[in-house]
């Protein structure tokens, strides 16, 4: 009943999030700040990650938000990056081209997989089936130029530290103006990440 599939998947979204929390690869890489019940049967997930170490991204705290839907685990969660950042598969709204949250996805996984996951992302990003299109042209002719612009961002926006000179970006690669974003949440290293989803 429909009743009974509601009870299942609070008690699903609950062991997802305690196993979220208590993952010791996690550990220092990432946040839960606020879980959201939502009437329409949604949870709304606020998450901080943090830019792994020895990447474009390091030093970065990243805001996440992610959506486990009305149906979850049987179809994937929705996650989009509150925060800009420069990634050929992470497009300038924050959505995120990853195949763990498409065709990919099964519901024997669950929310520490798409997080590992996601670092993987920051980790190793894509460049040749891009979101974000300007970016992963960047990161294909000139890598050190597309490095200095995420190092930039990342500065910039998420509180890093920038480790290039401080001129701003291109028009080309600087962000477009963002309307304002309200939220359904309210408002370690690498190897280890790539170890874990070996």
């Amino acid at each position: 009943t429909v009743a009974t599939f509601k009870i299942m998947r609070r008690v699903r979204v609950t062991r997802d999030l305690l196993r979220l929390r208590g993952d010791d690869t996690l550990r220092g890489c990432m946040e839960v700040l606020a879980v959201d019940e939502r009437g329409d049967g949604t949870t709304g997930i606020a998450c901080h990650v943090a830019g792994p170490p020895d990447t474009c991204y390091a030093t970065g705290k990243f805001r996440l938000d992610i959506v486990c839907v009305a149906d979850y685990p049987f179809t994937p969660p929705k996650c989009l990056f509150i925060t800009p950042i420069y990634h050929p598969n992470i497009d300038t709204h924050g959505n995120i081209c990853m195949d763990v949250l498409k065709h990919e996805w099964s519901p024997a996984l669950g929310l520490t997989t798409v997080v590992l996951s996601i670092i993987a992302l920051l980790c190793e990003p894509n460049p040749d089936d891009p979101l974000n299109m300007g970016a992963g042209d960047q990161m294909r002719r000139d890598r050190a130029s597309f490095e200095a612009t995420a190092r930039f961002w990342t500065s910039r926006y998420a509180g890093g530290t920038a480790r290039t000179a401080r001129t701003a970006p291109t028009a080309r690669t600087a962000p477009p103006a963002r309307t304002a974003r309200r939220t359904t949440a309210h408002s370690t290293a690498a190897t280890s990440t790539r170890n874990a989803l070996a």
